[in-house]
């Protein structure tokens, strides 16, 4: 009498080709558990199986090793008021999860610690072969193209065979001009529903549901205010993420507009809007971190203008801070490096 047909003699097989971790062969043994027995099955997909088998390796080895042990060096510039670096520590967790790199740390060029020779040094002991330093400024002013550049060339000659390369500062990314329009969304809101955010404990869920964009009600102009430098070439990121804030047409003027060095000021932009009739404005802080201008010199600004115009509505929102869509900004700058250095034909 034949002897009934059992799958478990092939499970026990596929878990031992799980263990060792022979996928190929467990696939091949899936493939044969799924067919009758006693009958065998053509795979007309070989051949294209081979083909791809043998891409998938020459891909492997065009792959650099420096991938496996590579790092991201995210430098602020450094604040003394405390916890002004905060935004960018929460981002070094964030940037590790979405896969950018498998060591990913922070450190700062002035004030704060650690500096940049000693989160090199935590990137060197956890085992970083290739690191790649993301300036985490908006624009490629003084600190990013003279400081920065500095402290990049000494660690090359510290650590003569590591891989020390250096991103662009974040500058133009288009995810920055969605941010900028998302804090201006959210102060014109808070501004439309003051009581959300001193009101403590739960809320109705009606509660600012009729609430219109003050753009859709009003001619309402956007300011983008930054700091400036006097590199005029340093500020066109700046004017890049006006101009795409205005291709979104939900305000009557977008201005980039600056705290000094250069022109227009921040006065000098909101008169100039209010000249053309725009009575309602948000202002915008072009800025990552929350320091002493953010926290002090703005309001300051924004208050003298609201007082030598008390007709209009001039809004302050919140600065850029802390926001997910900065990992994809991070993402973007890293990968440009990384593949550049693969596109670099190697030397004789």
């Amino acid at each position: 009498m034949a002897r009934p047909y059992s799958a478990k003699p092939k499970r026990r097989k596929a878990k031992r080709l799980f263990e060792k971790g022979d996928l190929a062969a467990l696939r091949k043994s899936h493939r044969a558990s799924r067919e009758p027995p006693g009958q065998k099955r053509q795979n007309m997909r070989a051949p294209f199986k081979q083909m791809s088998q043998r891409s998938a390796s020459a891909a492997e080895q065009r792959r650099p090793e420096a991938d496996s042990a590579r790092a991201v060096l995210l430098i602020g510039h450094g604040s003394l008021r405390p916890g002004a670096g905060a935004a960018m520590i929460r981002l070094v967790e964030r940037v590790q999860a979405a896969g950018v790199a498998p060591i990913v740390t922070a450190g700062f060029l002035n004030y704060r610690r650690p500096t940049f020779s000693e989160a090199l040094a935590r990137c060197i002991h956890d085992g970083a072969h290739d690191v790649i330093v993301q300036p985490y400024f908006l624009v490629p002013g003084k600190f990013v193209q003279k400081d920065l550049q500095r402290l990049i060339e000494t660690g090359r000659l510290a650590h003569p065979t590591l891989s020390l390369r250096m991103a662009r500062p974040l500058g133009d990314h288009p995810a920055l001009a969605r941010l900028v329009l998302k804090r201006a969304l959210e102060a014109d809101y808070l501004f439309a529903n003051p009581q959300i955010a001193s009101q403590v404990g739960p809320r109705s869920l009606d509660e600012g549901a009729d609430w219109q964009p003050l753009h859709t009600r009003h001619r309402t102009g956007l300011l983008i205010m930054a700091h400036g430098s006097p590199d005029a070439q340093a500020n066109e990121p700046i004017h890049v993420i006006a101009r795409l804030a205005r291709a979104s047409s939900q305000y009557v003027a977008v201005t980039a507009c600056f705290m000094d060095l250069n022109q227009p000021s921040i006065p000098d932009a909101a008169a100039a809007m209010i000249r053309r009739g725009i009575t309602h404005i948000i202002a915008v802080p072009y800025f990552l971190h929350l320091g002493n201008h953010v926290r002090d010199d703005l309001p300051v600004l924004i208050d003298a203008a609201r007082a030598r115009h008390p007709r209009s509505t001039i809004i302050l929102a919140e600065h850029l801070g802390f926001d997910r869509s900065i990992v994809s900004v991070i993402a973007d700058r890293v990968a440009e490096v990384a593949w550049q250095h693969r596109t670099v034909p190697a030397r004789a």
